[in-house]
């Protein structure tokens, strides 16, 4: 893969915005990614908005430089063919500049697209991966409930001790463990 469609740099409304596809568009913490992938959609979308803004601006600009180059050929000479009008704005040195413009905008466009639909496409990834997750953590028995269940209170009998350890009915301490506790 080319380096250069890894990693572009576009400028929108005088602004430098970078897209790295191997960063930004890589799944890797589950956790961290699902935190930050509607912010880097908003980002991508206003983006977007203003790259649509500007294509539409220099559209506006080569139109209207269009209109008045067309009049000033056709005040000069009034009875000139279409066809001769539009190849003479065609040649105007100006031309390839409003076109070239043009052409920027446009594609700033379809990258502000492509990259907020990848993110877009991302989220469904990470959703999707986190439910598989959480299905094999449910599968295991390793999960926290929404809510707490409650504890089956079991009955502890005093009569059988914890351990081989544990002292023995009869034995000095365990009275005196209940003397102190008062339960003799």
């Amino acid at each position: 893969m080319s380096e250069a469609f890894q990693k572009r740099t576009i400028t929108v409304n005088g602004e430098e915005v970078t897209m790295d596809v191997r960063v930004d568009l890589f799944v890797g913490d589950l956790s961290g990614d699902m935190d930050k992938v509607a912010a880097q959609m908003g980002f991508w979308g206003n983006v977007w908005a203003a790259a649509i803004q500007e294509r539409d601006d220099a559209d506006a600009h080569y139109r209207a430089w269009r209109a008045r180059t067309t009049g000033e050929i056709l005040k000069a000479d009034p009875k000139l063919a279409e066809w001769k009008v539009k190849s003479k704005i065609e040649a105007h040195p100006n031309f390839l500049k409003y076109k070239h413009a043009t052409a920027i905008a446009e594609g700033n466009v379809i990258q502000c697209k492509a990259t907020f639909e990848s993110l877009d496409k991302k989220s469904n990834q990470l959703q999707s991966k986190g439910a598989m997750s959480r299905s094999e953590l449910d599968a295991t028995g390793m999960t926290t409930p929404e809510k707490p269940r409650r504890r089956r209170k079991t009955k502890k009998r005093r009569d059988i001790p914890d351990s081989k350890h544990a002292p023995k009915e009869g034995d000095p301490r365990v009275s005196a463990m209940r003397g102190m506790f008062g339960k003799d």
